[in-house]
């Protein structure tokens, strides 16, 4: 991953990323992602995620390597 989104600008509300996997169906990794992940007692961001063919996904979860979503 290059450098998160949210350390250069932690209100970034909208970005471009590209998926570059999807593992067990469910979660996916990013190129690059504003999402704050979970850890060390902080909660992660939530929000949704929508593909180019318009589709909407709802972050559930997330960690440094992927997202949760439905």
């Amino acid at each position: 991953m290059h450098k998160p989104i949210y350390q250069l600008d932690s209100y970034t509300k909208e970005f471009d990323s590209k998926v570059k996997e999807v593992i067990d169906g469910k979660f996916i990794v990013l190129e690059d992602t504003a999402f704050y992940p979970r850890g060390g007692g902080q909660p992660c961001d939530y929000g949704t995620l929508i593909a180019h063919a318009g589709v909407v996904y709802k972050v559930l979860s997330n960690q440094e390597r992927w997202i949760n979503y439905s």
